[in-house]
């Protein structure tokens, strides 16, 4: 079964949200990286929190701005 357009986006969404996390070496990434490198959970938990908040936020904004100007469905 093939795979729409909107499911692939999704998928990168996650992968680069996941990524962030993972391979960073600056930014809040590495900030949560290294505070769980020194079990300073508390940072840790605020870091990916944030994190959740910048990301849904900006997907908030291009939904919003998908369906002002995407004016066709696929």
């Amino acid at each position: 079964m093939p795979v729409s357009a909107n499911e692939k986006v999704k998928k990168l969404r996650e992968y680069i949200t996941a990524k962030s996390l993972i391979a960073a070496s600056s930014g809040m990434g590495y900030y949560v990286k290294v505070s769980l490198t020194y079990a300073n959970y508390n940072k840790a938990i605020v870091g990916i929190i944030f994190i959740g908040v910048v990301v849904t936020g900006l997907n908030t904004a291009v939904e919003a701005l998908k369906k002002k100007f995407v004016t066709w469905e696929y």
